[in-house]
């Protein structure tokens, strides 16, 4: 996995690379400016404007605007706040000197944007770095305001660190945020860069290094990550060259109602694009047609009343919910009759109604929800949730005693037992669509099944490392299927369509 940090993690990380390693800290701001300089060099601009705070974010932007100038390429520094303020001695203080001994300007105010945007080719975002926590207010506001104008005149704009507004480990938005066309993060990859809407205000990110290295001891407890493709091939289950459907996994799957036979479809043929050797589906006896024609390999057990099922036991994992309308009768029954053991999906109506019943979470279960289950499902508002994502993930997960893939833009997987969290970026705005979600609940029952059948030794990391690749997975397969069918037209059966994990990891 490619680790991500928060704020406080990177001041800790800044701290031991200034005091342990004996790293100066003006080094490593020269190391950084330096980076950020590259980036705006490769623009080829004929001005710069660089929007510099008093901390130390805007000592890298003093730094920036005189590495520019030796660059003989102009930049005006546009400073918030007052200088006076800058501690003495301290790095940004140090820099700030430094590009008023080589003639930097600094402009007296900021002159509305429509008159100077003719005058500049690059903003630099050098406001506030990664240790902001509060909401940005007044002459600050203002300066995001300002850089914001400017890119809306056609300005590019990058930021330093991470645009300013941004929580370095939520994502979520303080008030006010600089949309950047690119950002320039040091040391290592921020939570706050690839969780939405951080993610879509930080444009392109590019990691520089800056010499800290990867023997620190925040790298060796980092407790999130974004899902890597190598992550994915170590984590899918061996297909077996002397295999037979039964070693392949047995996979049942609860779900479906007339009307909603779309979501069991879906979910029947993601659990056999994953590799199960065998997918048997609980079904109305009504939709048996539907099902026939649709997904001729599933094997059918059809009921006219849900109490008269009767649960395989040779099962290798269960998915529980898609289309199931409020049938808690056969979600009880395959709750309850499921083998000790056996890793339960649980996803779209089976959650709701899990919501009801909490005592009937256990190690087991791997929870699916979007936002609006995930609302119901901790007892609080979307809006708090959005709030951090990543402990509204980990929240579910202790409350349900299981695993957890909270659905999003950047969705997030974690596990009650888990001491990390995993962040996925692959996918695309195309698979916001009906379907998309039942998907994915079958693509990881389907891997649960191989993984089980294979082992025949199951735990809860099974359940957190194959939920995250399925994840992945998905999401690589709606990024195939953008290519050729694009985002506005993408469909849940195009993503079935590009669903093949073997093809997917040769990256």
């Amino acid at each position: 996995m490619q680790p991500v940090y928060d704020g406080k993690e990177m001041r800790e990380l800044d701290r031991w690379a200034i005091e342990e390693k004996g790293i100066p800290g003006l080094t490593l701001m020269e190391r950084a400016a330096q980076a950020v300089v590259d980036q705006v060099v490769a623009r080829s601009p004929q001005r710069v404007a660089v929007v510099c705070g008093i901390g130390n974010n805007g000592g890298d932007g003093f730094a920036v605007a005189r590495l520019l100038l030796a660059a003989d390429i102009p930049a005006d520094i546009y400073l918030v706040g007052d200088p006076g303020l800058l501690k003495e001695k301290s790095d940004a203080a140090v820099n700030f000197e430094r590009a008023m001994e080589v003639g930097c300007v600094i402009m007296p105010d900021l002159i509305p944007a429509s008159i100077v945007a003719e005058q500049y080719d690059v903003v630099v975002d050098a406001l506030f770095g990664t240790g902001l926590s509060r909401a940005i207010e007044g002459e600050a506001a203002e300066a995001v305001q300002w850089m914001n104008e400017l890119r809306s005149l056609g300005k590019w704009v990058i930021a330093v660190d991470i645009p300013s507004g941004i929580h370095a480990g939520t994502g979520q938005v303080l008030g006010y945020a600089v949309q950047a066309d690119e950002t320039v993060t040091f040391s290592f990859n921020k939570a706050g860069l690839v969780i939405y809407p951080g993610r879509e205000y930080a444009g392109i990110v590019h990691v520089a290094d800056i010499g800290i290295g990867q023997g620190n001891p925040i790298n060796w407890s980092y407790n999130k990550g974004i899902i890597q493709c190598e992550d994915v091939k170590e984590w899918l289950p061996v297909r077996m060259k002397a295999g037979h459907k039964g070693s392949c996994g047995k996979v049942l799957i609860a779900a479906g109602s007339p009307g909603m036979m779309g979501a069991a479809i879906f979910a029947a043929k993601a659990a056999y694009r994953a590799g199960a050797g065998l997918v048997r589906v609980v079904i109305p006896r009504s939709e048996s047609l539907a099902m026939t024609v649709s997904v001729p390999e599933a094997v059918q057990i059809l009921y006219d009343d849900p109490a008269d099922i009767a649960v395989p036991l040779d099962v290798d994992s269960v998915l529980v919910g898609p289309g199931l309308g409020a049938n808690q009768v056969l979600f009880e029954k395959i709750l309850q009759e499921t083998p000790t053991g056996v890793p339960i999906v649980v996803d779209a109506d089976g959650l709701n109604m899990l919501a009801k019943h909490p005592e009937y979470g256990n190690m087991h279960m791997i929870l699916t929800p979007h936002m609006g289950e995930a609302s119901r499902l901790a007892g609080k508002s979307i809006a708090e949730l959005y709030r951090d994502l990543p402990a509204a993930a980990r929240e579910i997960a202790n409350q349900y005693s299981g695993t957890v893939v909270l659905k999003n833009a950047s969705t997030i997987v974690t596990g009650k037992w888990m001491v990390d969290s995993v962040i996925n970026i692959t996918g695309n705005s195309g698979m916001s669509t009906a379907g998309s979600g039942d998907v994915l609940a079958g693509l990881i029952a389907g891997l649960c099944a191989q993984r089980k059948a294979n082992t025949k030794r199951y735990s809860f990391n099974d359940a957190y490392h194959l939920a995250a690749a399925a994840v992945w997975l998905h999401g690589r397969a709606g990024d195939e299927a953008a290519k050729v069918k694009g985002e506005y037209a993408l469909m849940a059966s195009d993503i079935i369509e590009y669903l093949r994990p073997d093809l997917l990891i040769q990256e």
